[in-house]
């Protein structure tokens, strides 16, 4: 080989190097290409499956603002120091065996109050009923309730324990 050809296989080499190296860029854009479409596929399923299926998102237009007064839903006894509001009752009591009196003074005596309700009969909330109660529970480890029982908590502290019927009825504010 003369020196005119060692040129000319030189430049080719260099040639099929740059085309390499240019088909490996192309081969690493058309990869990142794909991650990204298949992450926004995902991120796409994701969202209609927590917006349709489990109802994680909600994207209705109701304002959930403490402001508002009146009853409120059914909690576990393990969070009625949970709540957002700083006054609030909590009433104790069979969901299957509701006493109407207690319900008519609650609608009647509390009705701009908030009033979160747990089902005694509820096995997740057996912990806290129990065959005596525990009136003197500053904390939720110390609760007992054993009847239709109506607890008024403000920051996060019992301020008034009110068990069974008579007592209910008479001194609800």
């Amino acid at each position: 080989m003369n020196r005119e050809q060692k040129r000319k296989e030189a430049r080719k080499n260099k040639n099929i190097n740059i085309n390499y190296t240019n088909d490996s860029n192309k081969e690493i854009y058309r990869l990142l290409k794909i991650a990204i479409v298949v992450i926004i596929i995902f991120a796409l399923l994701f969202f209609g499956v927590s917006l349709f299926l489990t109802k994680e998102i909600d994207l209705s237009k109701k304002d959930n603002d403490t402001t508002d007064t009146g009853s409120t839903g059914a909690i576990l006894a393990n969070s009625i120091f949970k709540q957002k509001e700083d006054t609030y009752y909590v009433y104790f009591y069979d969901f299957n065996n509701e006493n109407t009196n207690i319900a008519t003074s609650i609608i009647n005596r509390l009705q701009d109050k908030k009033v979160y309700y747990v089902d005694t009969s509820d096995i997740l909330n057996k912990n806290y009923v129990g065959e005596s109660s525990n009136k003197d529970a500053k904390n939720l480890e110390d609760l007992k309730v054993v009847k239709d029982t109506i607890i008024k908590i403000e920051n996060d502290k019992i301020v008034a324990y009110y068990e069974g019927e008579e007592d209910i009825t008479n001194n609800l504010k």
